[in-house]
């Protein structure tokens, strides 16, 4: 007898860990409090779908992604061979480009569990 699971059903599929980098934390606090649970939840769900279809490739640097939450961006990268996603900046849309990327240091980053 074969069984079929959809996701509805409790499909295993593989969750990627969230880490943000210390600063991200701070960052978030600046942006207004609608936008910071829309940004918050964008956020979880790259655990499930660290690509999703809203999400860009930027140019220049092939390890980072963004997605867009209204005039914000978070940008991040994916560590696919250890299910991670870190997220390195969050930021308006008209500031996050100047910024230059911060250092892919593992110890500057905390489990999103914490904001």
């Amino acid at each position: 007898m074969k069984m079929h699971l959809s996701r509805a059903d409790g499909e295993m599929k593989n969750k990627y860990k969230i880490e943000l980098h210390k600063c991200c934390k701070k960052d978030i606090k600046k942006i207004p409090r609608k936008v910071q649970n829309q940004i918050k939840d964008s956020i979880r769900e790259l655990s499930i779908d660290p690509r999703p279809l809203n999400c860009v490739k930027m140019k220049g640097d092939n390890s980072l992604y963004r997605i867009r939450c209204g005039d914000y961006r978070v940008v991040y990268s994916i560590e696919d061979h250890v299910l991670l996603v870190l997220v390195i900046e969050i930021g308006h849309r008209s500031e996050i480009y100047r910024k230059q990327p911060r250092l892919l240091d593992t110890s500057a980053f905390i489990p999103s569990e914490s904001f």
